[in-house]
C-alpha cells in the first residue's frame, strides 16, 4: 500500500460526493485505512446529507448465501399462494432504498474468499451479482483496513480489485 495515494476523511467524502453528483456510478471506489477512524460513519452521513439511499453490508459478518436470491411464498388476493424469488434485503432496491445511493461494502479485507469474489462482481460493467443488478444510479464503495493495521486481513488478488476501482488510503 506504500505506493497508494492518500486522503483524509474529508477528501474521501469529497470523492464519493463527486461520484454521486457527476454520475460516475460505473466506477467503484476502494478506500483502505486504519479501523475506527470513522470511514463508514462519514459515508452514511454523506448519504443522509445528500438525501440519497444508503446500504451498508459488513462483508465479514455475512455468508455468500446471504447475497443470493431468496425463495418466498406470496399470498394472492384469491387466497392462493405462489413461490416468488426475491433479492436479498441486503442489496439496494429502488422502491425501498431510492433511485440513487451509496452501496457500502465494508470490511472487504476481512471477508471470506467466497464473499470477496461475489462482491467483486460489482466492478463489472453490468454491475451484476448472481441475478441481481445494482440500480443504475448507485455508487459502489469498498472499505477495508490495511495489513499493517494489525486486524484480520486476507490477502486476495488485490490487483484485480485495484485495477477496477479508484483506490486510496484514508488517514485521520
Amino acid at each position: 500500500m506504500e505506493n497508494w495515494g492518500t486522503v483524509n476523511i474529508e477528501g474521501m467524502i469529497s470523492l464519493i460526493k463527486e461520484s454521486v453528483e457527476e454520475g460516475h456510478e460505473g466506477s467503484a471506489l476502494l478506500f483502505l485505512g486504519e479501523p475506527g477512524i470513522g470511514k463508514a460513519e462519514a459515508i452514511k452521513d454523506l448519504a443522509t446529507d445528500m438525501g440519497i439511499g444508503f446500504k451498508e453490508i459488513k462483508l465479514d459478518q455475512i455468508d455468500n448465501s446471504d447475497m443470493n436470491m431468496l425463495l418466498k411464498i406470496e399470498k394472492l388476493d384469491d387466497g392462493e399462494r405462489k413461490l416468488k424469488y426475491s433479492h436479498s434485503d441486503l442489496l439496494p432496491q429502488i422502491d425501498r432504498d431510492g433511485e440513487s445511493g451509496i452501496l457500502l461494502l465494508n470490511n472487504i479485507t476481512s471477508c471470506t474468499d467466497e464473499v470477496w469474489h461475489t462482491v467483486f462482481d460489482f466492478t463489472r460493467s453490468d454491475r451484476c451479482v448472481n441475478a441481481y443488478r445494482l440500480p443504475e444510479k448507485w455508487v459502489v464503495v469498498y472499505l477495508g483496513n490495511r495489513e499493517e493495521d494489525g486486524v484480520d486481513f486476507k490477502k486476495e488478488p488485490w490487483g484485480k480489485l485495484i485495477n477496477r476501482c479508484f483506490s486510496l488510503v484514508v488517514n485521520k
